[in-house]
């Protein structure tokens, strides 16, 4: 075969004066072994090995992510190249020479065990308008309280003293019916005030008591119109919410003591003082619970989540960080801690703190650090729930060539927010079978762009505008012609798509206080998710 060789003086990156010679070679091949397919390094540098196989043991070009290396034909070569942190496509081809090409990627950086102790951050970022959704969640959960309960602990509320005689009476609270409960949120420089209106009150209890010695036993009621107690919720370290009462007020209008009418009689030179004993009681156990319930009520905006991933059952652990207020809204700053069942390695990050970012005109702002995401994709890739085999009867492109087709993911798939959302993919291999037979193999890398999806009111991620890049493995020529499989995989975005939004439908995040997202947002800074929420 006749020997061609073109000499190209051009500078391709090279370190130094002297660029690299490119040397076409007519007619030779190109086969790469290193690095192997779904290679993960914690170094800044891979190993390309392989040859170029020609007519002769002349000098020969190989590019490199378009870098060109003098090598010679025939030998095994072995190329260092750089690689940056998160997923590296490796493209080795000849030059001018479209049909020798080797793709494959590398996914370069710090992995760690599923788990690695050290959290994950995330901020919440709430506008004035969030805090009067989470005012509605609040009201919600007090109206469901059992105030009593804490205070039947605590029984009797009062002890009158005084002996048996004239009169000595243990006062207990059994039980508090409300009406209607209401919460008003307001951010403040420091905190968030609140003010808690309950209306119709009943409080009913009983009175243990001794009348000139004489034991009995009667049930009470107290009535009030409203309750409504204020305070300011603020943060004195990480991981501890607290929570300082102002002001108690009742009207309680009416009181009721079922006593027999002897004995009322008998006492009733006592009953304003009794009367004002369990008002006051009452009050002041009211107050001295209040913080409990407000302070658990916040808490489970930030409660550990436990939930069924991928089949796997994993838990999310959220713990204040830090709690910035002003008049604008509130940033709340969390550390994240993931759990699972099953044990596997993921792709990290550096962590950092969440970004300032501005409030937002309604609704909410969530800073994810792309930790988070990427430990979830792990766990379900290590699972294999990302790497189904699908009918292909389904599937327009495919329905004529295939029977079913497979994906195999040799790498977990990672986000990536530096400077925008995406997904990146390497080394997905998709394999068609026909009749009992593989009709091609092909392994496909592809980046898509992360967008907010909304189902049934929860803030999820879905992907669009997939850019891809394939290399044909094998085909099976009697089932399938090379110039049929390039042209399918042109258009490859029908093939995954549907499989990649199903794979992030699984990370799914929870609503926030029990909050309904009606639209939202993505976009990527300084390696965080920051989902714009509008309720």
């Amino acid at each position: 075969m006749l020997l061609r060789l073109i000499l190209i003086s051009l500078l391709f990156g090279c370190s130094g004066d002297n660029p690299e010679e490119i040397i076409v070679l007519e007619g030779a091949s190109l086969t790469v072994t290193a690095p192997a397919r779904g290679t993960t390094t914690d170094k800044a540098k891979v190993t390309v090995e392989g040859m170029v196989s020609a007519d002769t043991d002349a000098d020969a070009t190989v590019m490199i992510n378009g870098q060109a290396h003098t090598v010679k034909s025939n030998q095994a070569f072995s190329i260092e190249v750089a690689v940056q942190q998160g997923m590296n496509i490796v493209e080795t081809k000849l030059p001018e020479d479209t049909d020798h090409r080797d793709v494959r990627a590398v996914l370069s950086g710090e992995f760690k065990a599923s788990d690695a102790s050290s959290p994950e951050n995330m901020g919440l970022k709430l506008s004035p308008d969030a805090f009067t959704m989470l005012a509605a969640t609040a009201s919600q959960t007090l109206a469901q309280t059992d105030l009593a309960a804490p205070l039947r602990a605590a029984n009797p509320i009062v002890e009158t003293g005084g002996g048996c005689f004239p009169f000595n009476a243990s006062i207990n609270l059994n039980d508090i019916v409300k009406d209607q409960v209401s919460f008003e949120f307001t951010p403040t420089n420091g905190g968030l005030d609140f003010v808690a209106t309950m209306t119709n009150i009943v409080i009913s209890g009983d009175i243990d008591h001794k009348i000139a010695c004489i034991s009995g036993n009667d049930n009470y009621t107290m009535t009030a119109d409203t309750f409504v107690a204020s305070g300011k919720i603020s943060i004195s370290k990480p991981g501890d919410i607290v929570v300082e009462m102002g002001a108690v007020t009742a009207d309680f209008t009416e009181f009721n003591f079922q006593l027999d009418s002897t004995v009322l009689n008998l006492i009733a030179n006592w009953f304003v003082d009794v009367e004002q004993q369990v008002k006051d009681g009452v009050v002041t156990a009211l107050q001295d619970e209040m913080p409990a319930q407000i302070e658990a009520m916040i808490s489970d905006v930030t409660s550990d989540l436990s939930f069924d991933l991928f089949g796997t059952p994993a838990a999310l652990t959220l713990d204040i960080a830090d709690l910035t207020f002003d008049a604008t809204g509130g940033q709340i700053d969390t550390e994240v801690g993931f759990s699972a069942s099953a044990a596997f390695e993921y792709f990290s990050t550096p962590n950092m703190v969440p970004p300032a970012f501005g409030s937002p005109e309604d609704g909410m702002a969530v800073a994810l650090e792309d930790d988070i995401i990427n430990r979830i994709l792990a766990m379900g890739w290590n699972q294999g729930a990302l790497s189904p085999t699908i009918d292909a009867s389904n599937i327009n492109v495919l329905n004529q060539l295939a029977d079913s087709v497979s994906l195999e993911m040799l790498l977990p798939p990672i986000v990536d927010a530096t400077d925008n959302t995406s997904l990146k993919v390497g080394d997905l291999i998709v394999t068609a079978h026909k009749d009992g037979k593989v009709a091609f193999s092909v392994a496909v890398h592809l980046t898509a762009d992360v967008s907010a999806d909304v189902n049934a009111g929860t803030l999820g991620l879905s992907i669009e505008n997939i850019v891809h890049d394939f290399q044909i493995l094998e085909f099976d020529k009697s089932l399938v012609s090379e110039h049929i499989l390039t042209s399918l995989m042109e258009s490859l975005d029908t093939l995954v798509s549907g499989n990649l939004d199903d794979m992030l439908s699984g990370v799914s995040l929870p609503s926030i206080a029990g909050m309904n997202v009606n639209t939202a947002s993505v976009s990527g800074k300084d390696g965080f998710l920051v989902l714009g929420a509008q309720f």
